[in-house]
């Protein structure tokens, strides 16, 4: 009984959905193909190969490259940072003087404060 309840309730399928249905088993993955498509597709398939072996070969090249720039302009910012923080420096102890907080004796290159402060 129950079989017949199941066999209700399932909808027949038309036959356009028949047909569909043995058209995607007949168009599987697997075709068979004359041996001289497969020997193109493997020329093909070869000379592709190439190609992306030398791409590969010239993107490491180009990627080297870029590192070593890298390098170079991440040195050359050390080199500007070292500099503007001595130069920042050097103009703090500049406007010292100028403010006369400070005297720099050139004998003994040594700082002597006038506010009676160290230094």
């Amino acid at each position: 009984m129950e079989s017949e309840r199941y066999k209700k309730r399932i909808p027949k399928r038309s036959r356009g959905q028949d047909q569909e249905r043995s058209h995607l088993q007949e168009s599987s993955i697997f075709v068979r193909m004359d041996p001289q498509h497969t020997d193109d597709v493997l020329k093909h398939l070869e000379k592709q190969k190439e190609l992306l072996k030398e791409a590969h070969t010239t993107m490491l090249q180009e990627l080297q490259k870029l590192e070593v720039e890298h390098e170079t302009m991440m040195r050359k910012l050390y080199e500007l940072m070292n500099t503007h923080t001595l130069n920042q420096k050097k103009m703090e102890e500049t406007q010292n003087v100028l403010g006369g907080r400070e005297t720099i004796e050139a004998s003994s290159q040594s700082t002597v404060t006038t506010d009676d402060e160290e230094h």
